[in-house]
């Protein structure tokens, strides 16, 4: 990589005719291109053809961010030809999606909405994704966080500040989505199933390994073929547990 291209990737171009500052740190500056910031966001592009009244030392003219110095630095990796920003948390992700919304940059978006919906975040956070999705009206990242939130006990995940942006509205649709999806399955199985899916309606809950373990435990000295007749119903398990994947996930 030239020194040219990388003083314009960590934003300290030679040729840069605007600078940006966070609002946590004036001494940090980010040196850049007005044509590049107003091609990613219209934003940009009306402020620029705005009077500048503030300026440098070196005459370009300053734009004061509300946004601290780590998320502009963030979105600026999303405007600039930066190969994989890196987005490791959703601590980090929220603020620069915010900021992308807010000045109206569809790259970033795009790559922050893929970014969202990461297995890691599903998996370990379904809600908090779900929240965030639904504070910024992203509807499918929407509908898959919805669906993996079934693996869990909604009431039972942590207390997240994203549920603070989201209305009583969406909140109340996941739970009914929940309610929904209980009683569709626990019609579908036996009793044994229903504590389960009354708190996580989810296939993945009930065909775990250990579930179905303990299920054929407990009728050991009812049946001594219940063993062997489970192990051959295996295949009908996996298409009834098909069937129930193909429930509605609508929220």
């Amino acid at each position: 990589m030239s020194s040219h291209t990388q003083s314009v990737l960590e934003f300290n171009s030679s040729d840069a005719d605007v600078v940006l500052v966070g609002a946590d740190d004036q001494k940090r500056r980010f040196a850049v291109h007005k044509c590049i910031l107003s091609a990613a966001s219209p934003v940009f592009k009306d402020m620029f053809m705005l009077p500048q009244a503030k300026a440098t030392n070196d005459s370009l003219p300053v734009v004061d961010m509300v946004e601290s110095s780590k998320v502009v630095f963030a979105l600026l990796q999303f405007i600039y030809p930066v190969p994989n920003p890196v987005i490791s948390s959703l601590d980090e992700l929220v603020p620069v999606l915010a900021a992308a919304k807010k000045l109206d940059v569809d790259a970033a978006i795009d790559s922050l909405r893929n970014k969202l919906v990461i297995s890691d975040h599903l998996e370990n956070e379904p809600l908090r994704v779900y929240a965030i999705a639904a504070r910024f009206d992203l509807q499918e990242e929407l509908r898959v966080a919805a669906k993996y939130t079934l693996k869990k006990n909604v009431l039972d995940c942590p207390l997240s500040e994203d549920l603070k942006h989201i209305t009583a509205y969406d909140y109340h649709r996941l739970l009914d989505l929940h309610r929904r999806h209980s009683r569709a399955m626990q019609d579908a199985l036996g009793p044994a199933a229903n504590k389960e899916l009354a708190e996580r309606p989810s296939t993945d809950v009930i065909f775990r390994p250990e579930f179905l373990q303990n299920s054929v435990s407990g009728v050991l000295n009812q049946c001594s073929a219940c063993p062997k007749s489970a192990l051959f119903a295996y295949a009908d398990l996996l298409t009834l547990k098909k069937s129930i994947d193909e429930l509605p996930f609508t929220v």
